[in-house]
């Protein structure tokens, strides 16, 4: 199981790449996807603030369901991250 200190750097990594690719698209062309590429960012910066949340608020249990619990987790960043990069490349195609 990982711990906490190692949930908080995965989370943020994954938060960091996704922002990372938005400034760079930003930086060498930000005419008519500005606004769409934004939105990505606020939702990748809500995501890691609500997922920063259940994880200083942890369920207390049994370890199947601690376990259980950042599995849900993880599952989670990933889906949210695949969302975002895909939010992404619909808006950099629609320029």
């Amino acid at each position: 199981m990982a711990n906490k200190r190692n949930v908080k750097k995965d989370i943020e990594y994954v938060t960091y790449t996704v922002v990372h690719d938005c400034m760079a698209h930003l930086e060498t062309e930000n005419d008519k996807t500005h606004d769409a590429v934004i939105k990505v960012i606020a939702n990748a910066v809500n995501n890691r603030n609500e997922l920063f949340y259940k994880v200083n608020h942890q369920v207390k249990g049994k370890r199947a369901e601690v376990r259980a619990y950042y599995r849900d987790l993880y599952k989670t960043l990933l889906n949210n991250a695949d969302k975002m990069f895909d939010d992404l490349s619909a808006a950099i195609k629609k320029k």
